[in-house]
């Protein structure tokens, strides 16, 4: 635990192995407000899919996924569609296994994956004019269809003069930014208030921060580079609920020990 001012964080330990390769950009994706995903390389070239069971802490790792996490969704029970740079992969969760894979007709390097309507899922990146839809029954390509760049929602002037060059999350009546534009540099995270923008907190995020995710009484901080990080980091205590981050980040204690940013 560390100090910053009057705001604490913790680090999450993530498993992954000490000599994994650094340089592989993840996502990291919460599930119903109980799963976490993220991914990580190791060995030479090899995906590792964790997945974090945030009620109790305990991590399970997947195998067969080809390229670093990039967006998830479930579609029924158990059953995950996970979206990776090389191919969409549904994965059952309770034998956490990989049941079927798409790798052709949906190009590489896509960002964006969406529940769609009459049993599609769309599959595209985010500053591309044109994304794919694939049927859930069979797991094939539909048809491709035009629509606009999503890009990033613009900032307000009074969100730029409190620091936020990216706008992350905007849930449970916060508003959360990030001082760099880009996800892998040293920055800070910065957290308002979303009614009348009072500052909530600042701390400082020595590995970047590729998402943020609202849980039970805080906020879980996702760097792009796991293998760099070794940790996920969280901030408890930033709202009123029953129960908080800090016993999932005592649970969580594993792969390379902490890494606490000054």
């Amino acid at each position: 635990m560390t100090e910053t001012g009057q705001q604490h964080f913790l680090e999450i330990g993530v498993p992954v192995p000490t000599v994994s390769p650094e340089g592989f950009h993840t996502s990291t994706r919460l599930l119903d407000g109980e799963l976490l995903l993220t991914s990580w390389c190791q060995g030479r070239a090899t995906t590792r899919v964790g997945v974090l069971e945030l009620a109790t802490g305990r991590w399970r790792v997947l195998k067969g996924v080809r390229g670093m996490l990039r967006g998830a969704v479930r579609v029924r029970g158990d059953r995950v569609l996970m979206l990776s740079e090389y191919g969409l992969f549904e994965v059952d969760l309770d034998a956490l296994a990989v049941i079927r894979k798409l790798t052709a007709g949906i190009g590489r390097h896509n960002d964006d994956l969406r529940l769609d309507d009459d049993g599609l899922v769309a599959v595209g990146h985010r500053e591309r004019a044109t994304e794919s839809l694939v049927s859930l029954d069979t797991l094939e390509v539909v048809r491709r269809r035009r629509r606009g760049p999503l890009g990033s929602p613009t900032l307000t002037p009074t969100l730029a003069r409190a620091g936020f060059v990216r706008l992350l999350s905007r849930e449970a009546g916060l508003l959360v930014g990030a001082t760099s534009a880009y996800p892998v540099q040293p920055q800070e995270i910065v957290v308002l208030a979303a009614d009348d923008h009072a500052a909530v907190a600042r701390v400082p995020a020595r590995w970047g921060a590729e998402s943020v995710h609202v849980w039970r009484d805080g906020l879980i901080v996702a760097p792009p580079d796991l293998a760099r990080a070794g940790a996920l980091l969280a901030l408890p205590g930033l709202l009123d609920a029953p129960a908080s981050l800090e016993p999932l980040a005592a649970a969580t204690a594993v792969g390379r020990g902490p890494r606490l940013t000054p």
